[in-house]
């Protein structure tokens, strides 16, 4: 029978191994972030907080070139990790099930430096204003 501390190690060990991405690069390296969609209500003011809501989407990591580098799908909290060899990446992500065009994509520039995972927010644009 496994204890509480195994069957909990059992089970981060697995999510690591198992979590969105790939392979690994030399050095550690790479981009961890999270897919938003919004504003989530129209006219966002003080009072409301209309920032976004994770939302699953299909990432596309290019070259700065535009070639194909990885293609991932974040998982239902919108989160996503993938590891890269340094460079520069342009990042595009797209709503894994969309209506009419909305959300609309998020693009992004980053440079992911040898060893750093570096932290983005994807924000799709709901459309609403």
């Amino acid at each position: 029978m496994l204890s509480a501390g195994c069957l909990c190690a059992a089970v981060i060990l697995t999510f690591t191994a198992c979590g969105s991405g790939g392979s690994s690069a030399p050095g550690g390296s790479g981009i961890r972030g999270i897919a938003k969609v919004g504003p989530t209500c129209p006219h966002p003011g003080v009072t409301h907080r209309c920032d976004g809501r994770p939302i699953r989407a299909v990432v596309r990591v290019m070259s700065d070139h535009g070639d194909l580098v990885r293609r991932l799908t974040t998982d239902a909290h919108g989160r996503f990790h993938v590891a890269l060899n340094p460079g520069r990446y342009v990042i595009v992500a797209e709503a894994a099930a969309s209506s009419g065009g909305l959300p609309r994509p998020a693009r992004t520039s980053v440079v992911v430096p040898r060893g750093e995972v570096r932290t983005i927010t994807l924000h799709l644009d709901s459309g609403i204003r």
